[in-house]
This record gives structure tokens, sequence and C-alpha cells, in this order.
């Protein structure tokens, strides 16, 4: 039930065409299973050249070997698609390949370093086939998980776990900001900056009583930067003000641009200061401001951030020991990772070629009943000439079985997406969803999905059909 998990990050720079150089930065959660392998979602973000927002997501897998206590040897293979900035001169379709060679060592337990040689491709008309270094940082953590499907039962767990895994407090929240930016500022070509209104999602991890890694990534659904993503992680600490009332601070450094905002070559930092209010059970209300500045670029402006969000676990204390055994709570998460491809409707929908739009992603679902999901997704393009596409959105969905093995799902989701050439507007998007699956398994499924998907304020509409292959999971955290 004490599964492995590890968060790594990795800095290289690619060989660009013309003798340009981008720094890029990546950042991935995996799964480890057994002893030699890991699987999981990584997001690379350029930080240093030209390209500020250019961004890829993907899959990665990893294999390792241990050559003596501390040293491994490591092979990694990621499979991904994404671009920005000029993105689809430079990644054609978008579709992204990685392999890698090199050791790691063990620093302690827990984190490790990286060192070795990779290759990047984009074999779908692209221009970018670039080999360099790479040195990464890996800390692994353990997790309480049940494989298998949603369960939702109280359940008692011998008390060392506490002692093990700490209590689990962790935090996810979709939020809206919008970034007031000074006259001062210039877009990429000369013209004034507009103010930029965001959607995305924040994830804050407690690694004590008071203070949290938080993780975050938004896209543009406003303010003429249609195209414009980011992602970022950082440090904060909480101070509690009354009971069910928090203050927090915290710094943020990470990547990002496109839609024209100016960002240098990526690099953005952000000061945050904000309230949480608890209003229901786990969930709460957020409202913070914040700082952003882009170091390299004609880029800065103040958030004002709204977010809803819902927490998991308990937060530590440092008084309760249970002797026995302690009370624990399910948390049914389901990912997909998913191919969809877009049919436009209309011939102004993308201003390039009329072609139809493949696109990869992930998709995860919380379920908060047996029927009942939340989701969050995030995509991008592999294929059709629309490199540099990307779209993240966030809803709920239902879920039926009807027969046996069988099951239907309908769902209705809004977000940003921009870049690649479809006419989106402002950013601003709604699809909806209609699904069947078959359960292979009590943990794997495999999914087939038709859908509709339209611009807020663009010419942007297009029929969807996807399929996904399904993984459910329980994480499981403490309760006091």
């Amino acid at each position: 039930m004490a599964e492995d998990f590890e968060i790594h990050s990795l800095y290289e720079s690619w060989h660009l065409p013309a003798n340009e150089s981008m720094g890029v930065f990546a950042l991935g959660l995996r799964k480890r299973f057994g002893d030699y392998a890991a699987i999981g979602l990584d997001f690379y973000d350029a930080i240093e050249g030209q390209r500020g927002g250019f961004i890829t997501l993907g899959v990665s897998g990893a294999i390792e070997y241990p050559i003596s206590d501390r040293w491994l040897a490591e092979a990694g293979l990621h499979l991904g698609a994404g671009g920005g900035n000029g993105g689809y001169l430079l990644t054609g379709g978008g579709l992204m390949l990685r392999e890698s060679l090199g050791v790691k060592y063990m620093l302690t337990r827990s984190d490790a370093v990286s060192l070795g040689v990779s290759h990047v491709d984009f074999p779908e008309g692209g221009k970018i086939r670039s080999d360099q270094f790479y040195f990464s940082y890996h800390r692994t953590f353990k997790g309480l998980f049940r494989e298998g499907q949603p369960l939702f039962d109280d359940d008692e767990l011998p008390a060392q776990y506490l002692d093990v895994h700490g209590a689990g407090y962790h935090q996810l929240a979709v939020i809206l900001r919008n970034v007031a930016v000074p006259n001062s500022v210039q877009r990429l070509g000369g013209l004034p900056q507009s103010d930029l209104q965001q959607m995305g999602i924040e994830w804050k991890s407690y690694l004590d009583a008071d203070s949290f890694f938080r993780a975050e990534t938004v896209g543009a659904m406003g303010g003429s930067s249609s195209g414009y993503m980011h992602v970022m992680a950082g440090y904060g600490r909480e101070y509690v003000l009354a009971d069910g009332l928090c203050a927090e601070a915290s710094l943020s450094l990470g990547g990002g641009g496109g839609g024209a905002v100016d960002t240098g070559g990526g690099w953005l930092s952000e000061i945050a200061v904000g309230l949480r209010k608890n209003i229901y059970k786990d969930w709460f209300l957020k409202a913070s401001v914040g700082r952003f500045n882009a170091p390299h670029g004609n880029f800065t402006g103040t958030g004002y951030v709204l977010g809803v969000g819902r927490a998991f676990g308990e937060p530590m204390s440092q008084d309760y020991r249970p002797q026995s055994a302690a009370h624990v709570e399910y948390h049914p998460i389901r990912i997909r990772a998913t191919q969809q491809t877009y049919y436009g409707r209309g011939n102004k929908w993308r201003n390039r070629p009329d072609q139809n739009v493949g696109n990869l992603g992930m998709q995860l679902d919380y379920f908060v009943a047996p029927q009942v999901f939340l989701t969050g997704q995030g995509l991008a393009a592999y294929s059709g000439d629309a490199g540099a596409y990307m779209t993240g959105l966030v809803g709920m969905g239902l879920h039926t079985p009807f027969w046996n093995d069988w099951f239907v799902e309908a769902e209705g989701l809004v977000g940003a997406a921009g870049g690649g050439g479809l006419a989106v507007g402002s950013g601003l998007v709604r699809q909806f969803n209609l699904g069947v699956g078959y359960q292979i398994s009590d943990a794997l499924a495999i999914q087939a999905g038709v859908g509709d998907m339209k611009a807020i304020d663009g010419l942007f509409a297009a029929s969807s059909v996807s399929l996904s292959l399904n993984y459910s999971f329980n994480l499981l955290s403490l309760k006091y």
C-alpha cells in the first residue's frame, strides 16, 4: 500500500536552427514501479534564449539499474507535444520525442542528482533536432496508494503509517487571475500590452504544519493574448489568523510566454500574498495579489487571483499520535492518457491550410461520488501543422455503468486555448464530450468519445474524436 513517487526537475540547452539556443527547464511527477522503472507526466518550459512561451507536455518513462550503493545508470524516453513562440516553424505538427542516457547519484535515501546526454526531435515536420547534456534533481517520497476503482468508505490503518508518511496534506484549486499591466509594457512587435485574464490550476503540498510547495499552470482567456501559458513552482508559508482563516506568502519561479507577451527567454518570477477561508468541510475560497516579472523581457504586472479548491488530508499536528490505528480518507483519482483529433467546422476555424489537428494530453479526474467527477485536462497539438497549440480545461463529468464492464460518460468543460493558428479569439473556450468505455480490469479501461469544442468569442469551432487509456487508483490521506 505504501508506494514510491518522485518529483524531478531538469535543465538542458537545445540547439535550434541558425545557431540559436534555448535553455529548457522540465518539471515532472512519476510513480515508481518496482525497483527499476517509473512512469509519469513532464512539462518542458523555455527559460533562456528568445523563445519565452515554448512549452510542451507529455508522458515520460525511466529505467534505472544500480552500479553501486549510490550510483545508478538511467535511461529515459519522453513522448509529448507542444511548442510556442514561432512554434509551428520549429516543431511542425508539434510531436516531440526525447531519449536520454545518464548516471544518477543518490545524495540521500530521498534525494538524487543525474547527469547525462539527451536527444530531442520533433519528427512531424519540425526543425529541432538537438543533442545536449542534461542535469537533473530528483526527490522521492512515499504515498499511501491503492490501485483500482473509486473507494468512498472509511477505513483504518496501523498507526505507524503516520510516522512514515506524515499527514499528507494537499490542496488543489481552480484559479482565475487578472494581471494588471502598466501602460509602459509593450507586446512583441511594439504594441501596448493589454491586461491579461488567466485561468488554471494550483497545487499545494505541505512540507510541515505551515510551509508548502506550490505549482501552477495557467493559460490566457482574455487580453488579446490567446496562446499565452506559464508553468511555475515555488515555496510558501502560511499563518493562522483565526479558525478557518489563513494568510499566506509565496515566491514562485518558472517559465511562460506566447500570445505575443514579451517574456524574453521565458523566465518568470512572482511574489504573492493572500488569504484562504474554509467554507464547507474540506472546500475553501482563496484570494491573493502578486507581482509578476520577466527579468529578460518587457513584461511585468500585478496579478489578482480568486480561487476555489479542496483540501486533502489534515494539517500536520504536533499533539496527535494515535496508539493503534489511524483513520484514512480515500481520494479516488483517474488518469486518462488521451489522443484527440479536431475536425474543423467552417472555413475560418484556423488561419493555416484546412486540415485536422491531432492532440496528445492527459486528463485528471477526481471522483466526488461514484458517478460524479471533477476533471482537469491539458492537451497539445502533435499533427496538422498546428505545433504550439495548447489547451487547458476544467469541468465536471458524469460516469454511468450500464452493462457488464461497459460505461458511458458525459462532461462539460471550460478553459483557455491558443497557438497553432487556431482562431480562438481571446482564448476562452468550452467543450462538451460524450464517451463510452470498457473496463479491462479493476484499474485499467479503454474509452472512446466525441465532442464539440468552440471559442466563446472567436471563429474556432470543431468536432472532436478521442481515444484514451484510463488508469484508476485511490490516494489515501490520514485523518485526525
